[in-house]
């Protein structure tokens, strides 16, 4: 079963699952979080009406840097979810049965694939924040 976007909570019950003793959501999605959050500040003040010195190609730059911080807003959005998803793929691959040799290989392979997508993930969150802290020198 699908579990409800993050995004979709209230800011209150988002707040309450960080603090919950639940190990997700947790730092990664809270990254990513944040992240979207400056990226839509960053394409607030690319939106403003004027521009530092009024020039035409000053504000062809700001649109074009807003419109990209959108594009980073929404990657940064989906990364809250996906990190919660690859952190309980490492949980549930731990949690495999390891009683025979069989059991063993699928569960080192499983976990294997959930601590790669765990690696991506944050990964993912890093590149995406670098991209909008380069958009934000236009």
């Amino acid at each position: 079963m699908t579990q409800p976007s993050l995004l979709s909570l209230s800011a209150s019950q988002l707040l309450d699952a960080f603090a919950s003793s639940a190990p997700t959501p947790g730092g990664g999605s809270a990254s990513a979080l944040s992240g979207a959050i400056g990226a839509s500040l960053l394409a607030m003040v690319a939106a403003l009406p004027k521009t530092r010195t009024g020039d035409a190609a000053e504000r062809v730059a700001l649109d074009a840097s807003g419109t990209k911080l959108g594009e980073l807003r929404q990657t940064l959005a989906a990364l809250v979810d996906e990190d919660t998803r690859a952190y309980d793929m490492v949980t549930a691959a731990f949690k495999n049965p390891r009683g025979t040799d069989e059991e063993k290989a699928v569960r080192k392979a499983a976990i294997q694939t959930a601590m790669r997508a765990a690696t991506e993930a944050p990964l993912a969150t890093m590149r995406a924040c670098e991209a909008a802290m380069r958009e934000s020198a236009i």
